[in-house]
């Protein structure tokens, strides 16, 4: 007996899910071929790969070296495959990627409509949540990857830097006039904030700024998603602190201004994360090249920033890491 492809595959998804029935459903087989081909590899390799317990499988030791082994074959051969059907002009598969609200409504559009120009035949899923919820879903493998705030390392997830991103404050703008002058740090006391609720990680950048400042920001609503901020903000007196780039979109199509906040600054760092035992593959690598370049296009356009902050030196633009 030698061991085959599918046997690999089967190997492979199952102990990346560590459950027979989640195995089946993402390889569209039913649960009794799953354990078929274990059981056949097994025979054939002369050991057992897994053993069960009341939550699913676990990879014995012989099951850890076999994966630490095959795992990278497999995804040379996948992406072989992919090279292949590229230089014959086409790009097949289907990925699920998931993006923070204030990079779906800045950056994704540009890119996605980029990357399915180019790649037609690829299937692309589109997730949009908060930072947490989407690291998860990656770590259950519901995600290829996601862009998210910078978050807590994991031992099963792998966080890659994308770039630090300015966060500014939003208000309506009144008549014809925009205010455009920086606003101090302090000033966001006399404010009346609406910002996202604990721990959603732009909410904890401003609130740790404001205790190393010892500020008291008042936050009379919390509001977890990004357009009823913004039509709050457009309609009311309440300010909100956001990413840059989704502030000076959001500015081009409702009655907002925005201004940079100083001494000091205030900054978040975007990164994309995937989990460690699924590298990406060609077209989940491809839409991220296309985000990247869609990010670099925002850093083109970004606008000039008109004081330094007093007390340290300017922030550096926009800048790929």
């Amino acid at each position: 007996m030698h061991v085959n492809l599918r046997q690999l595959q089967f190997f492979v998804c199952l102990y990346e899910e560590g459950n027979v029935t989640r195995a089946a459903a993402k390889l569209h087989v039913v649960q009794p071929a799953v354990s078929m081909q274990i059981c056949q590899l097994e025979r054939c390799l002369g050991v057992k790969l897994f053993e069960r317990n009341t939550r699913g499988v676990v990879p014995t030791a012989a099951g850890h070296a076999m994966y630490r082994i095959y795992q990278p074959i497999l995804l040379d051969l996948q992406n072989a495959q992919q090279l292949m059907r590229e230089l014959g002009g086409r790009l097949l598969g289907n990925i699920a990627v998931g993006v923070i609200p204030s990079v779906a409504h800045s950056i994704l559009p540009g890119a996605l409509s980029r990357f399915c120009e180019r790649f037609p035949d690829v299937e692309v899923k589109i997730d949009e949540a908060y930072s947490g919820t989407l690291v998860e879903w990656v770590a259950s493998g519901q995600l290829d990857f996601a862009v998210v705030n910078r978050t807590r390392r994991r031992k099963d997830i792998v966080v890659h830097p994308l770039t630090k991103e300015e966060l500014v404050l939003v208000q309506r703008r009144v008549g014809a006039v925009q205010r455009t002058e920086p606003i101090r740090f302090a000033e966001l006391a006399r404010l009346k904030l609406v910002l996202p609720s604990q721990p959603h990680g732009l909410r904890m950048i401003v609130e740790s700024a404001a205790a190393r400042e010892d500020i008291e920001i008042r936050v009379p609503i919390e509001i977890d998603a990004l357009t009823p901020t913004l039509t709050l903000v457009a309609s009311s007196d309440f300010a909100a602190i956001l990413p840059a780039v989704a502030a000076h979109t959001a500015a081009q199509q409702l009655p907002l201004t925005v201004r940079r906040i100083i001494e000091p600054s205030l900054a978040r760092e975007l990164v994309y994360v995937h989990r460690e035992k699924r590298p990406l593959g060609l077209a989940a690598s491809k839409f991220l090249g296309a985000l990247v370049e869609e990010i670099a296009r925002f850093v083109d356009m970004s606008p000039e920033k008109p004081e330094p902050d007093r007390r340290k030196p300017a922030p550096a633009p926009l800048r790929m890491t």
